[in-house]
């Protein structure tokens, strides 16, 4: 290894940079990964990148190595990765224990240029892939790098989402309610314009092909603490979609059996409501038989029943 200046004068070094459009990679991706070499402007004359990790950053592996005249030579382990979009953050630890923190841009699929920077060793837990400080690099000279983000797989849900206006007392409405195919764990928002605007949190959520009932938690003095509304999704048949504000007067927060205490009714004039309706996940093998197509989510019968021997953990192939 050459002899070098010390880090933290050379890192704070900057110049001019010169750079060439990356070219981007489309995958079908499992995983976060940064892939890529090249050269760039400051401390990296040379680099290569080979980083990974689950879709959350879980299980970081994979290694860089960088040469740079004014800094010298590096190899590290990597100890973390935080992938947003084409945006990644990554450290590497070398073998005497510095952890440098490493960004990187893969900018070519917009037709902008590829960059990497990075910070010096100055404590950083290897771990700690929160943003760069100094940030000293710039733009690619020569080469690529791929950015991969690979989002987790989400759930199968129940939802109902949408914003729009309808001809009743709710001039204004925007929805996304959200819950497991059984109702369970509901979440989510509404905001509704009666008069004035207000918002409940979703305290509960039953979907029913395309009916939805849900209540909204408000908390605002003078209105009532709790809402029970319910959602049509006309789309298809004609009609326009419907929303209906009920009175949730001896109701409890998890009780979303069908209202029956209309207080108001509006047709949609502009906007949309859509309405969400997965069936419940199978629990049993059994169920996987010859019915595995039913649930929508699996590619096979093999693949249900993988979903119900780990308890959910291995998602459905074809989740959402």
């Amino acid at each position: 290894m050459r002899r070098m200046l010390p880090l933290a004068t050379v890192w704070l070094m900057a110049v001019a940079v010169l750079a060439l459009p990356g070219i981007a990679s489309a995958q079908a991706p499992t995983e976060d990964s940064v892939t890529g070499s090249g050269s760039a402007a400051v401390l990296f004359d040379s680099f290569q990148i080979e980083a990974r990790s689950g879709p959350s950053g879980e299980n970081p592996s994979g290694q860089m190595s960088f040469e740079s005249v004014v800094a010298g030579n590096f190899r590290g382990t990597v100890t973390c990765l935080a992938v947003d979009g084409t945006v990644a953050r990554f450290n590497i630890q070398t073998s005497a224990g510095d952890v440098i923190a490493i960004r990187v841009t893969d900018d070519s699929s917009s037709g902008g240029t590829d960059s990497i920077t990075a910070d010096p060793p100055s404590g950083r837990p290897a771990g700690d892939c929160s943003p760069l400080q100094a940030a000293i690099g710039g733009g690619l000279i020569a080469g690529d790098i791929v950015v991969v983000d690979a989002h987790p797989p989400r759930p199968p849900e129940d939802s109902v989402t949408g914003s729009g206006t309808t001809d009743s007392f709710i001039r204004a409405f925007e929805i996304d309610a959200r819950s497991g195919p059984s109702g369970e764990n509901p979440t989510g928002n509404v905001v509704l314009e009666a008069g004035a605007i207000f918002g409940g949190t979703v305290t509960c959520l039953v979907v029913e092909g395309n009916v939805a009932v849900f209540n909204i938690s408000i908390g605002v003095s003078p209105l009532p603490p709790l809402l029970a509304l319910r959602a049509t999704d006309n789309s298809g048949s004609g009609a326009p979609d419907l929303l209906e504000l009920f009175s949730a007067e001896g109701r409890s927060l998890s009780d979303c059996s069908p209202p029956t205490q209309l207080l108001q009714r509006g047709s949609v004039l502009t906007g949309d409501i859509v309405v969400v309706d997965i069936p419940p996940l199978p629990t049993s093998k059994e169920q996987c038989k010859n019915g595995w197509h039913a649930f929508g989510v699996f590619k096979n019968q093999g693949d249900c029943s993988s979903f119900v021997a780990t308890g959910g953990k291995n998602a459905p192939a074809n989740s959402p």
